[in-house]
């Protein structure tokens, strides 16, 4: 069986390893840096993200210049982009943008389409940005035919995708060049004038596709055997952490418990801890790779110490199903934390206050029919959940359904529980 002596790297940069030109200069180093053995030849990017706590995300300024331009307000949708959002993409003119933005917010027909248009601006500029700004690197836009949506649902249509991947990106490039692809968006069948996207932090699906299709070259090409752990492929995920932690560390600080950093974490239990609201990786973006055996590697873009954090299948019989969330509220002075942290099918709520705590549970328990094991302090309810149970997500999906169609909660558990407690405190 043929051989090759590097690994390829897909790296995605998330916003906040983007958000700002310090931030891009690292990034770009981090790519440039690549050594023989490891080359990071396939960019994904998402659009920057918030430099400061007051900052405003490029996503959020897109959405208000889109609802500037529906209701025909030109004069705050050229300041808007004038001041804040053309800014954000140095030497990169996004007058055609604006226009096109504008054009398509003005045809109520497709508000759809419209708004999926606009909201995946942010990652076509930056994409644009990142390319500029390495030498040999060329601009993929995933909405010409790469990744590509099925025209009757608007749900990815994956073999056509990791088609075109392979056809576009999969051959082997030379040393110093490589691809820049926007992530979070594709295109109907190929037509680029018809965005879809995926639901936040879908950059991150982006990327898993492209590590997926590349694995799936080298099984065609006799680098590997399709059943074999990936030695060719592997995912880089770039963000401001130093890889999955059993607990959110602002989590702990606030309740009081301890966070460790995970060495490894098996596929199963990161996508549970995915589903039920930790925001490192997308749970759609586990999948693609968990079928290839293709490892995922989360690094911090700030730091200099890159060991190699794994998310792979060799530990995946180890999982113990840790799964975080947190949500703060003022309710009558009272600040509110809450933190679950499962571990051997355990969910523990930590609350600081016993009685908001048991009107959590219940409203959880009407959600998961989880059942109340024990109570083991004042401020603390243990419940049982196992991995068979995880449908409970979806059963908070549809009970939520009408606010996720409308857009007042997101798809993903961490919203849900948020309009929990709203529920709970009113």
């Amino acid at each position: 069986m043929a051989g090759r002596n590097y690994l390829r790297s897909v790296v995605k940069f998330g916003g906040s390893s983007l958000a700002d030109a310090k931030a891009l200069a690292r990034a770009t180093s981090l790519v440039t840096a690549s050594s023989p053995n490891l080359r990071r030849q396939h960019v994904v990017v998402s659009a920057p993200g918030k430099r400061d706590d007051a900052d405003v995300k490029v996503t959020d300024l897109l959405l208000a210049a889109q609802s500037c331009a529906a209701s025909s307000d030109s004069l705050n949708f050229d300041h808007l982009f004038a001041d804040q959002i053309a800014p954000r993409f140095p030497n990169i003119n996004v007058s055609t943008t604006a226009a096109d933005i504008y054009d398509r917010a003005q045809n109520s027909n497709k508000q759809l389409q419209s708004i999926d248009f606009t909201v995946s601006r942010g990652e076509f500029l930056n994409g644009q940005v990142v390319a500029q700004a390495l030498d040999g690197y060329d601009f993929v836009d995933p909405a010409d035919g790469f990744i590509v949506f099925d025209p009757n649902t608007r749900e990815l249509d994956l073999s056509a995708t990791l088609d075109a991947i392979r056809r576009t990106v999969g051959k082997e490039l030379p040393e110093r060049n490589g691809v820049v692809v926007p992530g979070f968006y594709g295109s109907i069948q190929g037509n680029a004038s018809d965005i879809v996207t995926f639901s936040r932090g879908g950059s991150d699906i982006t990327a898993s596709l492209i590590a997926a299709a590349l694995d799936d070259h080298d099984v065609l090409h006799g680098f590997k055997q399709a059943s074999q752990h990936s030695s060719f492929v592997v995912h880089e995920n770039f963000t401001d952490v130093d890889g999955i932690y059993n607990v959110d560390p602002r989590i702990a600080r606030a309740a009081t418990v301890s966070a460790s950093l995970l060495a490894t974490v098996g596929y199963n239990q990161c996508r549970a801890m995915a589903l039920a609201g930790a925001s490192v990786l997308h749970p759609d973006a586990i999948v693609p790779l968990q079928q290839r055996n293709v490892p995922i590697w989360v690094r911090n873009s700030f730091t200099d110490t890159h060991d190699d954090p794994a998310v792979d299948a060799l530990d995946s019989s180890g999982d113990c199903f840790t799964c975080v969330q947190h949500v703060e509220l003022d309710c009558n002075g009272t600040n509110i934390v809450l933190a679950i942290c499962s571990q051997q099918n355990i969910i523990t709520f930590v609350c600081k206050n016993k009685v908001k705590t048991t009107r959590i549970v219940e409203l959880i328990q009407q959600l998961t029919r989880a059942i109340v094991k024990q109570s083991s302090s004042t401020n603390v309810e243990d419940l049982s959940i196992g991995q068979e149970d995880l449908s409970w997500k979806h059963e908070s999906d549809l009970c939520f359904s009408v606010e996720i169609d409308s857009g007042a909660v997101g798809p993903h558990i961490d919203q849900v529980v948020g309009l929990c407690f709203e529920h709970v405190m009113a």
